[in-house]
């Protein structure tokens, strides 16, 4: 990590970047950790397409402030003097906030400091940021690392950046176009990237904590073999998704290890070889393993890979699901109990907890026939007809459990109006972008569209193309 401690350097920007599976998160979190113990790290930003406040650039510069004034006490006090004078700071732009809130507060806490020599030798100098190509748009893209431009050359902070990314279009272009690749070095997960170190580094200390942590670990001395970890290593073909996936699936309280690893090692990928035949064979055999729940899991997958707020996109909870598909209480965690290595389910006592694959590529596999096959994919049309008819049923039924679910996502008191907008405007989406079915036209005919006008605004564009679209799709039919 020379290039971030050496004052001196030209260099103030690492940008990591490869395709889904690559690694990416793995090293940058693995990096955060090290950096940190090494008071090396100054703050971290880790966005997420699916999680509320974590796909956008809002929330960026004071993510990164909360932090800097941790590891560096001196700014507290003028960061709260900046907010104070300008109550209305937090909704400014980006740039605004990183003027106010991070360069002047870092000049004055250096000002205000003895020794400026010592202040800058124990300064924590890396910010990580993971995963920006999941950061709203491209423009979005763009505007973070011209921000980065700006904090190093135009405020010459002293510190240094670590970029996670996919190589989207329009993050390469500012890195190829502008002054910000003059000062960044560029690490690159293709094949020609050799992870099969770092990978059986991972494992091995994944096994470490499996014999420390399961239920039966005094019975799993001298396991695994050196062998093994060497057939996983080559199985992973130098993707940490396979690797991760694998050790959630082998780590089970509720199965033996070893059974589990055998079990691995049995899995045949299909004859077809592409970058992810070993991971889509893994996800096919977790699935296998829930078959005679496969339907109802689907519809769970369809409302996490479908559902979304236009508002507001955060990820549906347990019990939303289990309320929204009429589940009984305990459904989800019952249906989901055998696949824990590829979602997050939280524990029966926090339900309010947001259910979420693990890894992007679970849902990318989901929507990709050839990948999955005729028994998991999730046809888009199709879903997208499933959730209107849901959502159908709920607007015609006598109380409304996705109007509460909506309220919950507004936090708003008064929110009848905004809510059952909302929810006029999710189902006109969701029935748009439907393959409808004979059956499903036949019930909106049935449908009392008061109900609908008066869940939304008489002027909104998305339900005036909704009664377009219905109208054209029932005259087709009937002609």
């Amino acid at each position: 990590m020379a290039w971030v401690t050496d004052s001196d350097r030209q260099t103030q920007v690492m940008w990591i970047h490869g395709l889904a599976g690559a690694g990416k998160t793995v090293i940058a979190h693995t990096i955060a950790t090290m950096c940190d113990k090494a008071g090396i790290l100054a703050a971290s930003f880790f966005w997420s397409r699916n999680r509320s406040g974590r796909n956008k650039k809002t929330f960026l510069i004071t993510t990164i402030v909360s932090q800097l004034i941790v590891v560096i006490p001196g700014m507290r006090k003028h960061v709260g003097d900046a907010l104070y004078r300008d109550d209305s700071l937090l909704s400014r732009s980006l740039e605004a906030q990183l003027d106010s809130l991070i360069v002047k507060p870092f000049e004055m806490a250096r000002s205000d400091a003895i020794d400026d020599a010592d202040f800058l030798h124990t300064l924590r100098k890396l910010i990580i940021l993971d995963a920006l190509d999941e950061c709203g748009g491209s423009e979005s893209h763009q505007s973070v690392l011209q921000l980065i431009l700006a904090a190093i050359s135009q405020y010459h902070l002293p510190f240094s950046f670590l970029i996670a990314s996919r190589p989207e279009q329009k993050i390469r272009e500012v890195f190829d176009e502008s002054t910000l690749g003059l000062v960044t070095v560029r690490l690159l997960l293709d094949d020609k990237y050799l992870a099969d170190e770092d990978i059986r580094t991972f494992l091995a200390s994944e096994f470490q904590n499996i014999t420390q942590r399961h239920p039966s670990c005094t019975h799993l001395t001298s396991w695994p073999s050196e062998e093994d970890i060497e057939r996983l290593v080559l199985k992973s073909s130098g993707q940490f998704v396979y690797a991760s996936t694998v050790m959630k699936f082998i780590s089970s309280h509720r199965h033996w290890p070893p059974d589990r690893l055998h079990r691995i090692f049995e899995i045949l990928p299909h004859e077809k070889r592409t970058p992810f035949t070993d991971i889509d064979a893994l996800y096919s055999h977790i699935l296998s393993a829930a078959m005679n729940n496969i339907d109802k899991i689907l519809d769970i997958f369809v409302v996490l890979l479908f559902f979304r707020s236009r508002h507001h996109n955060r990820l549906p909870t347990v019990s939303f699901v289990e309320s929204f598909l009429s589940y009984w209480p305990g459904e989800v965690f019952m249906l989901l109990s055998d696949l824990h290595p590829i979602i997050s389910v939280p524990p029966p006592s926090e339900q309010d907890r947001p259910l979420k694959f693990f890894h992007a590529s679970m849902e990318e596999f989901l929507l990709d026939r050839s990948r999955c096959g005729k028994n998991f994919f999730l046809d888009p049309g199709n879903s997208h007809r499933k959730i209107a008819a849901w959502i159908l049923k709920e607007m015609e039924g006598p109380s409304s459990s996705i109007l509460d679910f909506i309220c919950f996502l507004l936090s708003d008191q008064s929110f009848s109006a905004i809510a059952k907008t909302d929810l006029g405007e999710e189902f006109a989406s969701h029935c748009i972008k439907s393959t409808p079915t004979p059956e499903f036209l036949l019930k909106l005919t049935q449908f009392d569209m008061s109900l609908l006008s008066f869940r939304a605004r008489d002027s909104d564009s998305q339900i005036l193309g909704f009664l377009l679209w219905f109208y054209q799709k029932v005259s087709w039919t009937q002609s």
